[in-house]
Formats: structure tokens, C-alpha cells, sequence
């Protein structure tokens, strides 16, 4: 990708992580009212905690997403990614299914002659 494409990219994330954050403010400024009894949660189930957590999931979502899709692009792009999946394909079935062929190792403390 060229650089300015990135930087396009990471402005608008920047952007929209600003804006996001904008219902978050504007509900810290509404005046409350005291509750009645006990800690009860609004009627449609959410409450201030969830709504600023699910900011922030969108918020490193937007930061991390160009990355990855950069990174899987290039991982695509490349052409001696098939090359090292193979070999480490190959290494990890080695590592895993390779006592599968070997004999019985002898105990030899518990073994009487």
C-alpha cells in the first residue's frame, strides 16, 4: 500500500475513534436523577461500564484493523509465504506425530532379568 493510503487510513480511524467517544461525553453531561432503591440497570439492559467498554473495543478496533489487513496483504502478496507454510507445516507435524514411529523405549530400574 503507498504510504499516503496508510495515512488516509489511520487519520479516518483517528476520526471516527473521535466521534465515537461523543455519545460517551454527552451522556457524562445529562443531569441524573437519584434512583429510588438498590442498583437496578436502565431498561434496555445496558449501562454507562458497557457502553464506554464497547468504545474502546471499537476504538482499538479501528487502530488495529488497518494493520492486520496490511499485514495479511502483504503475507498474501508475498511469494515465498507457500513455501515457509509448507516447511513449517512439515516441521510442526514432525515435532507432533514423530514419536508416533519409534519403538518402546525399555525401563530398565523395573525391567528383572
Amino acid at each position: 500500500m503507498k504510504r499516503s493510503s496508510i495515512r488516509s487510513l489511520l487519520h479516518l480511524a483517528v476520526i471516527v475513534a473521535v466521534l465515537s467517544e461523543f455519545p460517551v461525553l454527552a451522556d457524562g453531561a445529562k443531569p441524573r436523577r437519584r434512583k429510588k432503591s438498590g442498583k437496578k440497570e436502565a431498561a434496555d439492559g445496558s449501562n454507562s461500564m458497557t457502553r464506554v467498554g464497547t468504545t474502546l473495543k471499537i476504538t482499538y478496533a479501528l487502530l488495529f484493523l488497518p494493520i492486520l489487513i496490511t499485514f495479511f496483504y502483504s503475507l498474501y502478496r508475498d511469494p515465498a509465504t507457500p513455501q515457509i507454510m509448507k516447511a513449517l507445516w512439515n516441521i510442526a507435524k514432525k515435532k507432533s506425530m514423530g514419536y508416533l514411529g519409534r519403538p518402546e523405549e525399555v525401563d530398565l530400574e523395573n525391567k528383572r532379568a
